[in-house]
């Protein structure tokens, strides 16, 4: 299996997790990072409805596969295939058609780290270290960057010096932990474009 890293808008887009346990609370709790849209399902029941798996995947976008039946963990699996239903199967890489990375979330920062399966442990140890190099004030940060972005194509319209920029104010933005003032930003870029008189 080849899984190429790309993040997607998930707005409306409802979760099923059927399964109950550590491994099912952890998944919740990952996804509640990013939507409450999740509806849990302890596990399809024995009963008179002829189709109990297809009942739990009624209206799902996304399903999380996390019982203690290998058996049925397939048959999910194999009913979410067939309708299309991206399907995540706990411990059970070869039936999964996306994957949960370890995940580092600050804000509007995230950053997801897989070994494509063969090693969560060392994913996790992973997102440990890069959590623990992370300005403490990365939130801050990260949203006066934005703000930047928005008004900065108007005064220099070349992408590339754009980009000199955003790296420039990056840089006093991490090396003074997001405390440079809106003047020092604005002395940056007015700098930047007088010492190249290219840009009008």
């Amino acid at each position: 299996m080849q899984l190429f890293p790309f993040f997607q808008d998930i707005t409306d887009k409802k979760f099923v997790v059927i399964g109950s346990g550590n491994v099912a609370s952890e998944k919740i709790e990952r996804l509640k990072m990013f939507t409450d849209n999740i509806e849990i399902v302890s596990g399809p029941k024995p009963g008179p409805q002829p189709d109990p798996i297809g009942k739990a995947l009624t209206g799902a976008d996304y399903c999380i596969c996390a019982t203690d039946d290998p058996n049925l963990n397939r048959r999910i699996a194999n009913e979410c295939i067939n309708r299309g239903i991206p399907v995540n199967v706990a411990d059970d890489p070869e039936l999964c058609t996306f994957i949960f990375p370890a995940l580092v979330k600050k804000g509007d920062l995230v950053i997801g780290i897989s070994t494509q399966g063969t090693s969560p442990a060392y994913a996790g140890d992973l997102r440990r270290q890069i959590e623990s190099r992370l300005p403490s004030d990365i939130d801050n940060i990260l949203d006066r960057m934005g703000k930047m972005r928005e008004r900065l194509p108007d005064m220099v319209p070349d992408q590339k010096d754009r980009k000199q920029i955003y790296r420039l104010v990056l840089a006093a933005l991490l090396e003074s932990e997001g405390k440079i003032t809106d003047s020092e930003i604005n002395r940056i870029v007015k700098t930047y474009i007088s010492e190249n008189n290219h840009i009008r």
